[in-house]
């Protein structure tokens, strides 16, 4: 910084500039001069910083000299100096504009330092009332309402221009005028009586209004709030205020609710379009799609396989763009929302991933799904929102991946009494995306480029929905990716916990962790999440990355009298397979007793009776669920055994062998008015191994339920004679015949709305289904009530 310093004395110059050198925290550039005359000359060829000033020079003496260079130099810190005699000068240079007062000759750095801080500190705090008050004025000038202030005699003493312009006088003409010479006659003594008020009780009134006379003589209408007004001392001197003219504000608040009115019955026509073109849909749909997993579960021809194939695919494709249509409509309408209602985490997830695995293994990808143990299992929030966000995710991974892996890890980022913060990945080795691309991907109608749209298809619409439904849940979403290195999607939403629903941890039975347990697996992303279940029950695991490590470490184990009692192996290995590696542990007499459980990524029909043939006990599909992995492990250990040999006479453990006989004692009831529907769901429910009776409409449901007693009932909403909802209301009613009032009721319907689900909770029933009726979705809810 440049300092000026004008001393009348070399030895009291000579001092001053010293101790300028020692002053801590400032670096200053030190021009000194002895005479006025000089310090003008100084100021005029440079702008300097600080200026230390002696009163008395040769050629000025006293506040003459000040007023002098703060003339020529107003913008800088000015510091006098005089007599150590005279302090009371400092009080007169303050009010020309000094910052500070030294005595001379009589400094030291402290004291130098100590008034610089104080002067720079006050003159920042002048600068800054100097901005606030410009900007105040700015924006006072700018405003379109009118600002005014009155003094307590009533005559106008500031106005801005709008006030002018509202009023229709000029300047002048306003200055000279009072409010009541502004003010419709019939309103000057309720306009008076306020703001008396004001001043009395010193609180502002908000929103009052008046008619006013403008100067062509119109009235106009005016909208104002009015404040005290106070000076420096607090002394009221006034009244301040904002004006605002309403008078056009009135017919447009008119014309705004008719055309509110007008707007909201397009919206009702909308969403009653949407409904019903949603179940027209919807309807054959679930017909089209469920005949076709009907037909691929019968023995077909390479080419009639290939055929029902290509048309379930083709009917799929069509429901998701139907789906991200309708989706995207209700965002542009506003009307998509999220609800909260209990549900369980694990077994959500655990139904949903089992559709994207199959698509996964049938692209020959290796699926891995992974949920931290410390994530709770009941939590509440949107379930259905949150499947839909997770499979848009997973399937595009799945798309747009060709060889290699996709990976879906849930992790628990934080956790407090009431709520936890859950982040979901999705993690892929497919074609990746650029950071110039990324930005767009979550825009409608957008994908990385066309070209991307013509090979792989897709509306462009799933990541703005998914990105939309994650804001509704009060979370954030995004990506990482580098183009050809794959992609990580993810997204993080915070959801509450049930109430009085501490997480029950998987009970595993103490015999069990003093089994040796052997996994073999390929893929080491699965080894870490099989190895990481069961060090979480304290199951001692080894891991084997291949079939002839596998071997090689049970030979081992059982010559050192501590052999494996269980393996459980992958399917697809490279060079020796999962059912090869069976063989060869059931051909080895050293390791025929180890008893084995395969796990397959795809279940093909007869895999199950062949893995049985070989020698396994035990057959699941991956992904694994962690409660029905250690369900399995635990029925296979505990099987019979003729000796230390198990008996080959007992079925081999599934995931339906497991539930079929809790099945086998339920009775559910359906209710569908369309025949193809019906036959469907009960060919479905079949396959489940569940027992069914159907009726075509709801009258016939309730008495279908008076005369048996049904755990559930599969109630479509659209029927004649007596539609669903009537129906539900019927059987939660008091006094009714139904032999099962509480039965749980699942609503099954091409409706999808917002709105629909709480019109069939408030009905009486229980939970939702959407067509066209996915069957794992199906089995899931089912299971949800009836097997839990």
């Amino acid at each position: 910084m440049n300092l000026l310093l004008a001393e009348n004395r070399i030895d009291c110059a000579s001092h001053l500039g010293k101790i300028i050198t020692e002053v801590e925290n400032w670096v200053f550039a030190v021009t000194v001069v002895d005479t006025l005359a000089k310090a003008r000359e100084a100021l005029s060829t440079k702008q300097y910083d600080v200026i230390l000033l002696h009163l008395d020079l040769p050629d000025s003496k006293g506040i003459e000299t000040l007023i002098a260079v703060r003339r020529d130099a107003p913008d800088s810190l000015t510091i006098v100096s005089a007599a150590p005699e005279e302090p009371k000068r400092a009080e007169e240079a303050a009010k020309h504009g000094a910052r500070g007062y030294l005595p001379s000759c009589a400094v030291d750095a402290h004291m130098l330092s100590g008034v610089l801080a104080v002067a720079f500190e006050n003159k920042a705090r002048e600068r800054r009332l100097g901005q606030r008050e410009k900007h105040y004025r700015n924006v006072i000038a700018s405003l379109e309402d009118a600002y005014f202030e009155f003094d307590l005699a009533g005559r106008f003493s500031s106005f801005n221009d709008a006030m002018c312009r509202i009023l229709g006088y000029d300047r002048k003409t306003l200055s000279s005028m009072t409010f009541r010479d502004v003010l419709h006659p019939q309103v000057v003594e309720d306009v008076y009586e306020t703001t008396k008020k004001v001043l009395r009780s010193g609180k502002s009134e908000q929103t009052l209004q008046c008619e006013i006379i403008r100067s062509d003589g119109a009235n106009r209408f005016l909208e104002f709030s009015v404040s005290i007004l106070r000076d420096a001392g607090g002394r009221r001197r006034g009244i301040c205020g904002i004006a605002r003219d309403m008078t056009e504000r009135r017919e447009v608040e008119v014309a705004l609710a008719e055309a509110k009115e007008r707007a909201e019955a397009a919206t009702r026509a909308k969403s009653h379009f949407l409904a019903n073109m949603s179940h027209e849909i919807r309807t054959p749909m679930n017909g089209i799609i469920g005949m076709y997993n009907l037909l691929l579960d019968t023995p077909l021809t390479r080419e009639q396989r290939d055929f029902a194939i290509t048309g379930k695919n083709s009917a799929t494709g069509l429901l998701e763009i139907v789906n991200d249509v309708l989706d995207f409509s209700k965002i542009e309408a506003g009307g998509m929302d999220v609800e909260i209602i209990d549900f369980d985490l694990r077994n959500t997830i655990g139904d949903l991933v089992a559709a994207p695995a199959v698509l996964a293994h049938q692209k020959g990808l290796e699926f891995v799904y992974h949920m931290d143990p410390e994530v709770p299992s009941l939590l509440r929030g949107d379930p259905g929102r949150l499947r839909q966000i997770i499979m848009n995710l997973i399937t595009n991974a799945i798309k747009f991946t060709s060889k290699g892996e996709i990976v879906f890890r849930i992790f628990l980022e934080s956790a407090s009494a009431r709520s936890i913060a859950l982040r979901f990945c999705v993690e892929d080795t497919g074609i990746g995306i650029s950071e110039a691309d990324q930005s767009k991907l979550f825009e409608s109608f957008q994908q990385v480029d066309t070209s991307s749209t013509r090979k792989y298809g897709g509306t462009g619409l799933g990541l703005a929905i998914s990105k939309r439904l994650v804001e509704l849940m009060d979370g954030s979403i995004g990506v990482t990716s580098e183009s050809g290195k794959g992609a990580t999607f993810w997204f993080r939403v915070s959801l509450a916990r049930q109430r009085d629903m501490p997480h029950k941890p998987l009970t595993v039975p103490e015999d069990l962790k003093d089994k040796r347990i052997l996994i073999v697996d390929d893929n080491r992303t699965n080894l870490k999440v099989l190895s990481g279940y069961l060090d979480r029950w304290r199951c001692p695991c080894d891991t084997a990355t291949g079939a002839a490590m596998a071997i090689s470490a049970m030979g081992t184990a059982a010559i050192s009298g501590r052999p494996y009692d269980l393996v459980i192996t992958d399917m697809m290995m490279p060079e020796v397979d999962g059912a090869e590696l069976g063989r060869r542990i059931k051909g080895d007499p050293l390791l025929a007793k180890t008893r084995m459980i395969i796990l397959t990524s795809q279940g093909i029909r007869g895999d199950a009776a062949e893995m049985k043939r070989i020698g396994f006990s035990g057959y699941l599909t991956k992904p694994v669920r962690r409660s029905l992995l250690l369900d399995c492990i635990e029925a296979v250990m505990s099987r019979k055994s003729d000796g230390q040999e198990e008996r080959i006479d007992q079925p081999i453990v599934s995931v339906h062998s497991l539930s079929e006989k809790k099945r086998r004692e339920k009775s559910i009831l359906i209710a569908e008015d369309n025949p193809v529907n019906r036959k469907l769901a009960l060919v479905m429910l079949k396959r489940f191994g569940l027992a069914a009776d159907a009726v075509s409409n709801g009258e016939e449901a309730l008495e279908a339920l008076a005369s048996k007693f049904y755990d559930l009932v599969l109630m479509d909403v659209q029927m004649p004679v007596m539609d669903g909802l009537e129906a539900a209301r019927k059987i939660r009613e008091r006094g009714t015949k139904i032999l099962n009032p509480a039965v749980v009721i699942i609503a099954m319907t091409a409706h999808v709305l917002e709105g629909d689900r709480d019109k069939c909770l408030q009905a009486g029933m229980t939970d939702y289904v959407a067509k066209p009726i996915q069957p794992e979705i199906l089995l899931s809810t089912i299971e949800k009530y009836l097997f839990v």
